[in-house]
C-alpha cells in the first residue's frame, strides 16, 4: 500500500543555507582581518596576554644589543631567570643579572620612559607577556619577570615569523654583544 506522505526538503533546505552562509562569513573575515590584530604567536592565548606589537613609530624596533634587560624569577623553580636570561643573551641582548620577586602567573615586561619599543621587541621574544610601564624616572633596564606560566624563550625562528607576520622588523645590531650578565644582583 503507497503513503501519501510527501516529504518536503523545504527545512533542511534552510538549514544547510544558513550554515553555507555562515561558513562563508567566517572565511570572509579570516581573508580579510587586519594582520596586526591576529591574537597569538607561538599558540598563546590573545586578548590581555598579547597585545600589538607594532612599534610606536615606524615598523621597526632596536635591535637585541641596544636593549639592556635584567631577568626576574617570579617561580619557586630554581635557576629559572638565570636560564632565561643565558637565552637571551645567546639572542645578543645586553643582560643586567638576575633576582627573585613574589610569584605570579604569566609573564612581564616591565619598562620604563623611552623603552618602549625595547619592550615590544622582548614581547616577541616572551609571546602573550604583558607590557607593563614603570615610573619615568627609573632607570633600571626593561624588567622581565618571568611567572610560573612561563616555559621558554621563543626560538628565533618564531620571533622573525611573528615579525613578519607584523610587518615589523629589529634594527641591524651594530658592533658585538656585551659578555652576559646572568649573576644575581642585590
Amino acid at each position: 500500500m503507497p503513503s501519501n506522505t510527501v516529504r518536503r526538503p523545504v527545512p533542511a533546505l534552510i538549514a544547510l543555507l544558513a550554515l553555507t552562509l555562515l561558513a562563508a562569513l567566517v572565511w570572509w573575515r579570516v581573508i580579510n582581518r587586519d594582520p596586526g590584530s591576529h591574537g597569538s604567536h607561538s599558540g598563546t592565548k590573545s586578548t590581555s596576554q598579547h597585545q600589538s606589537t607594532a612599534p610606536a613609530s615606524g615598523n621597526t624596533l632596536p635591535a637585541p644589543t641596544s636593549v639592556t634587560v635584567r631577568v626576574i624569577n617570579a617561580t619557586g623553580r630554581t635557576g629559572l631567570a638565570a636560564k632565561t636570561c643565558r637565552a637571551l643573551a645567546h639572542d645578543a641582548f645586553t643582560t643586567a643579572g638576575v633576582n627573585d620577586e613574589k610569584a605570579h602567573a604569566g609573564v612581564q615586561i616591565r619598562y620604563g620612559a623611552g623603552q618602549l619599543g625595547a619592550a615590544k621587541l622582548l614581547q616577541y621574544y616572551f609571546p602573550g607577556a604583558t607590557l607593563v610601564p614603570k615610573g619615568p624616572a627609573d632607570p633600571e633596564p626593561v624588567v622581565v619577570s618571568v611567572g610560573g606560566q612561563f616555559h621558554k624563550v621563543a626560538t628565533q625562528t618564531s620571533v622573525r615569523a611573528a615579525q613578519q607576520a607584523d610587518n615589523v622588523t629589529a634594527a641591524k645590531a651594530t658592533g658585538t654583544p656585551a659578555a652576559p650578565n646572568c649573576n644575581k644582583t642585590a
